[in-house]
């Protein structure tokens, strides 16, 4: 997946984890199916995501996999988001490789009773000050659709600065046509 992904001890880790204040953002366990499931066939949360539709259970399932793909192969991934008690999946978290680059995005749903909470801000923290401390990246990129303000406004909040805007095509991504904002963030200074 190209040098952006070296990290510490990849490969290793068979499991991810980051706790931040109120949440857990953790690897994904057999027992967060369903209510994984749950959130990504809710069309108020899977608006702005992909295609925007719902998701079917095979979509759910390639996703579940790859996830735990990416935990193998880059020691991070796309997590089970929970409160404190880091049983009940209230939504996802986390890094993983981008579409086709060799770029990692940062990215984040919650399950639409848990909006407005300031949930997704603080597990996104959680996520850069682990790229920061656990990673050799020196970025990260978020991208979303860019009439989904709430996203835009938890990438600004991380610092991260416009990119620019792009099309699925450009990062390789299943849906080449969707139209998307891209938001980068520097990690540390890139070597000269």
């Amino acid at each position: 997946l190209g040098p952006a992904l070296d990290r510490v001890g990849a490969g290793r880790c068979m499991t991810f984890r980051i706790d931040t204040t109120r949440t857990v953002i953790r690897s994904w366990e057999d027992a967060d199916r369903e209510r994984f499931a749950h959130i990504a066939t809710d069309p108020r949360v899977m608006r702005y995501i992909t295609d925007g539709r719902p998701w079917s259970r095979d979509e759910i399932n390639a996703f579940l996999t790859n996830q735990r793909r990416h935990v193998t192969t880059s020691g991070f991934c796309l997590g089970a988001l929970c409160l404190n008690d880091a049983r009940y999946v209230v939504g996802l978290c986390g890094m993983q490789p981008l579409g086709a680059t060799s770029d990692v995005e940062i990215g984040w749903w919650l399950a639409y009773e848990h909006w407005g909470k300031g949930l997704a801000t603080e597990a996104a923290r959680g996520v850069v000050d682990f790229a920061r401390r656990e990673t050799k990246l020196s970025r990260v990129l978020s991208i979303t659709r860019p009439e989904n303000s709430a996203s835009v406004r938890i990438m600004k909040k991380l610092g991260m600065q416009l990119s620019g805007y792009h099309t699925g095509r450009e990062y390789g991504l299943r849906q080449p046509d969707i139209k998307i904002i891209a938001y980068s963030l520097e990690l540390r200074p890139t070597p000269t």
